[in-house]
């Protein structure tokens, strides 16, 4: 019996590898397909528009969240956390302690960025005017700031991380790696 399944096994596999063999196929219809899929015509927000200053990256990178938010993609928010949080924690112990909360996500139609005062090269002030809907079903827009951080070479919005625990974890990193280097010698 458990020769069959090896060998229906290796069947399968071959089949994979002959099936999936170098011919080349029209991917351009399917890849139109599939962003019709992430991206719906009767999307709120976007046809995701092309960062080109801060205020667009920002923007896009709100937007980005709470879509994904939307379509139960917690991984989202997950990886806008910083280093030491994801460090510690998994995306599976993330979601099961219920870190995400889903239902205020629902109500959020869009996140527009008004204006951006940046801190050095590693963070920035922005004013935002989130569009949010009632159970009447009527926009009410809230004007809210936020501080956005500049990590790993993009925008995040952490929501559980703090960034002086990012630091401490930072230092911590430098200075194991000092010791390596010196141990190395």
């Amino acid at each position: 019996m458990k020769r069959i399944y090896n060998l229906y096994f290796i069947f399968i596999l071959l089949s994979l590898l002959l099936g999936c063999s170098s011919e080349k196929k029209d991917t351009s219809s399917s890849s139109k397909e599939l962003s019709a899929i992430i991206y719906p015509d009767d999307y709120p927000y976007y046809k995701f528009k092309t960062p080109v200053s801060l205020k667009d990256s920002i923007e896009v990178m709100l937007n980005a969240a709470i879509e994904r938010q939307r379509y139960n993609d917690k991984s989202g928010m997950y990886e806008m956390e910083f280093g030491y949080l994801t460090d510690q924690i998994t995306l599976d112990q993330y979601i099961r302690d219920k870190l995400i909360m889903r239902d205020k996500v629902e109500l959020i139609n869009k996140v527009e960025v008004l204006d951006v005062h940046r801190f050095n090269n590693d963070s920035a002030s922005t004013n935002v005017m989130v569009f949010v809907k009632n159970s009447k079903g009527e926009v009410i827009q809230s004007e809210q700031q936020i501080i956005v951080y500049n990590y790993r070479g993009q925008w995040i919005r952490p929501t559980l991380s703090k960034v002086e625990s990012e630091l401490k974890y930072q230092n911590v990193l430098r200075n194991s790696i000092e010791k390596m280097k010196e141990g190395a010698k």
